[in-house]
């Protein structure tokens, strides 16, 4: 739907995915925040292949 109706978010992810691009992008969000941050000790490295 996203795609068909050209919306901001199929713009926003190249039409990629886009409801699915969105989910993720906010699950992260919150997780950064202090009290949310499961990630806070997980190595760098790690947390790279994590996010991809």
């Amino acid at each position: 739907y996203q795609i068909n109706a050209r919306t901001e978010l199929a713009v926003r992810y190249n039409d990629i995915s886009p409801l699915e691009n969105h989910h993720c992008a906010v699950a992260f969000q919150i997780l950064s925040l202090p009290e949310c941050n499961i990630f806070a000790n997980v190595e760098p490295e790690a947390f790279k292949q994590i996010r991809q």
